[in-house]
C-alpha cells in the first residue's frame, strides 16, 4: 500500500542507527533492536503494534529462550 511501511527496516535518527527490525503497517512488529548514538545495542526485544513487549532474549538459557519481566 502507498504510504504504509511493511517489511524489514533500518531506522536512522540524525544519521545514527536507531532501530533495526521489522515494520508492519507502519508499526514495529516482531523482534527489533535499538541502538544508542555510539552504535551500542541498548534494547533487544519484541514489539506488537508498535509497543515493546516485556520479554527479552535469555542469556542464561541460550538461543531460542526468552525472559518475561515487569517494570520493577
Amino acid at each position: 500500500m502507498d504510504g504504509v511501511a511493511s517489511g524489514p527496516c533500518t531506522i536512522y535518527d540524525d544519521g545514527y542507527l536507531f532501530f533495526s527490525g521489522y515494520l508492519k503497517n507502519n508499526y514495529r512488529e516482531g523482534r527489533g533492536k535499538e541502538y544508542d548514538r555510539n552504535g551500542n545495542l541498548i534494547s533487544d526485544g519484541f514489539y506488537s503494534k508498535g509497543k515493546k513487549l516485556n520479554i527479552k532474549p535469555s542469556k542464561e538459557m541460550g538461543k531460542g529462550y526468552w525472559e518475561e519481566y515487569d517494570e520493577n
